[in-house]
Order: C-alpha cells, then structure tokens, then sequence
C-alpha cells in the first residue's frame, strides 16, 4: 500500500469486491457524497450542463465498480483520484459523441471550410440530450443494470452477480429488472 492511499480506500475496494449488494451500495454511499460537489462542478467548467455531468459521475462511478472489482487491480494513488481520472475520460468520450465533426474541404482559395453539418446531427444531438433527461429519472438500480447491459456489454449472469441477486434462476431476475427497466426509460422518454 502506498502513502497516498487510505484505508476508507482499502475498504471501498473491499466492499466492492464482496459481490454482497449491501457492501457494494456502502461502497457508493462512501464515495458519492463526498466526491459529487467537486466531480460536478468540474464538469460544468469543462462545458457540460448539470445532467450531462450527474450522467458521466454516474458513469464513472460505474467503471470505478468495474476496475476496482478486478483480482488484478491495485490501487497506485488516492480513490478519489483515480475517479476523477476516470471522469475525465468518461467526459472526452461524451464530447466525442456529442460533436461529430464533417469532413474538412479545402476551397479552391486554399482556405479550409467546415461543411454544413446534416440535419441528421442536430436531431442526433437533441434525441442524445433527451435519453439523458430520461435517464435521470430512472434509479440507481435501474441505471446500473442499463449500464452494466448496454455500456460494458455484460451478460445477464455477470449483472445478476454485480447486482447481488442470487439463486438458481438469478439470471432470470436480473433479465426482467432490465425490460422493466427498460420499459420504465422508454414510457419516460414518450413523456418527454
């Protein structure tokens, strides 16, 4: 263990690698509340609106879970650190998305010109905006299976595992959270 290291990390690491879904939320708890004033407010000084920023902490909490819940994984600064690191990188990919360059012409003057972009993209942009919108209305739990499916591409048997739901047929449970889930997000996005 380095110096920079805590013990409240050792035992965030900890929580998260239980598999027990009481730990796991402590886990989150420990690190939401204290982390959220500075990981939000640094987003909306990168340019990002308020959902934008709650949407990639959620986002960055979620792989902080991913990594940190790896065998291999040791820790070589302070947590809230390495967070912020991976918020950082979850913000660049989301500008990413968010801005889809066109291709760059040069004129016959020797001077370089931005196409129009398509109208295609604005409507992209603004569907993008309304999936998030609809998203913060959803719950943690929800938020988390959403992720785990269709952000890191897990299987239902690994969700059910992250999620903490057990027995024979866990799988199961988790696949009907999920349309649940996923039916609560599509009756909030008609809504909007």
């Amino acid at each position: 263990m380095t110096a920079s290291k805590s013990n409240q990390d050792d035992k965030i690491i900890q929580f998260f690698r239980s598999g027990q879904p009481r730990k796991r939320e402590q886990a989150f708890q420990m690190l939401y509340q204290p982390l959220y004033r500075k990981a939000v407010g640094f987003l909306i000084n990168q340019g990002a609106s308020e959902e934008q920023a709650k949407t990639a902490y959620h986002i960055a909490l979620m792989r902080l879970e991913q990594k940190v819940s790896q065998a291999d994984f040791e820790l070589s600064s302070k947590l809230s650190s390495f967070l912020m690191g991976i918020l950082r990188l979850v913000w660049l990919e989301e500008r990413k998305k968010v801005f889809q360059y066109s291709d760059i012409e040069q004129t016959p003057a020797g001077h370089f010109a931005m196409e129009e972009a398509p109208m295609e993209e604005n409507e992209t942009e603004r569907l993008h905006r309304l999936l998030q919108q609809c998203l913060e209305q959803l719950g943690l739990e929800c938020k988390r299976i959403l992720f785990y499916k269709y952000w890191l591409n897990l299987n239902m048997k690994q969700i059910a595992e992250r999620m903490g739901f057990s027995g024979e047929n866990a799988h199961y449970s988790a696949a009907n959270k999920k349309n649940r889930c996923m039916k609560k997000l599509v009756a909030e996005c008609q809504e909007s």
